[in-house]
């Protein structure tokens, strides 16, 4: 439990564990403590970025099947107001999404054509 709380490896928890034994015990000096290796403050903050990063690949993964729909319907949605929004949120995730570039290349298609 404790090894899952700090991020140490379980020999390193035992290991600590018997040398606050033995300073209690007055065997070695209290200099030598690594007592304070056992604080929580390393697994939780790996934590918190894991959530961020699923939270992201959400989002992510929910834009590239709006971009793909948006693909897919485009010779559909002939309204130009409606285009130009899908460019412009296209537009917002190119660097992140290959689909969001495949609809920017479609409208620049488009526009050539027109």
């Amino acid at each position: 439990m404790i090894s899952g709380e700090t991020g140490l490896s379980f020999p390193k928890v035992v290991n600590i564990v018997i040398r606050e034994g033995l300073i209690r015990l007055g065997k070695i000096p209290e200099s030598t403590s690594q007592a304070s290796l056992l604080v929580k403050k390393p697994f939780e903050s790996a934590k918190a970025t894991s959530i961020e990063q699923i939270k992201e690949q959400e989002l992510l993964k929910a834009k590239d099947q709006q971009f793909k729909m948006m693909l897919d319907q485009w010779d559909i949605h002939t309204d130009l107001n409606w285009r130009i929004k899908a460019t412009a949120e296209a537009e917002k995730w190119k660097d992140k999404l290959q689909s969001a570039r495949d609809l920017l290349n479609l409208a620049n298609k488009e526009e050539v054509k027109g």
